[in-house]
């Protein structure tokens, strides 16, 4: 009976694609540990190194994405044990060039889902601008609302880029959407 269910397995196993079928532990909530001092310790010093040495904002720690991120590779950790972070993690040059290919196929499908609120004149574009305090850097950003044909309220940042123009009249703003409009 168990070679049999082993086979019956073996079979579901190959005609089953890896987005069809969920793994058992997503069906699960994370597990509340208590982690030992010293494993705390060796976090927040790992922690605080990282901000000081890359000079990173204390507030990178809470960022959502990062600990979804982190979320994962622990995750990653539970199925296959103790692994090295760069078969899991990418570096820079793969990363950029995964965000553009990201980013191409984000503007194909925000183009198609504004040409019909373009055609009828249904669509919002809306300058923005904020200062970066601490940088001392102006940006300038393109924001669009529409509701499209299933009657939901659609918003996308098209862009942002420093504004670099010598004041904040009408005419330099103007200067600037030019610029961005390229970007």
């Amino acid at each position: 009976v168990c070679e049999a269910s082993e086979e019956r397995n073996k079979r579901l196993e190959v005609k089953s694609t890896p987005s069809a079928q969920r793994r058992l532990t997503s069906y699960c909530s994370t597990k509340r540990v208590t982690l030992k001092e010293s494993e705390i310790s060796k976090i927040k010093d790992l922690q605080a190194q990282w901000v000081c040495q890359s000079i990173r904002p204390f507030s990178i720690v809470e960022d959502s994405g990062l600990r979804r991120l982190i979320q994962e590779c622990i995750s990653i950790g539970v199925r296959y044990g103790n692994i090295n972070v760069d078969q899991v993690l990418r570096g820079a040059d793969t990363t950029a060039t995964y965000v553009s290919k990201l980013a191409d196929q984000h503007r194909a499908r925000i183009s198609e889902e504004i040409r019909e609120p373009l055609e009828n004149d249904a669509i919002t574009f809306c300058p923005d601008m904020w200062s970066d305090p601490v940088r001392q850097v102006s940006y300038l950003g393109i924001t669009t609302t529409f509701v499209n044909d299933r009657f939901e309220f659609r918003s996308y940042d098209l862009c942002c880029s420093p504004f670099e123009e010598d004041d904040k009249t009408a005419e330099s703003i103007a200067e600037g959407l030019e610029k961005v409009q390229h970007c």
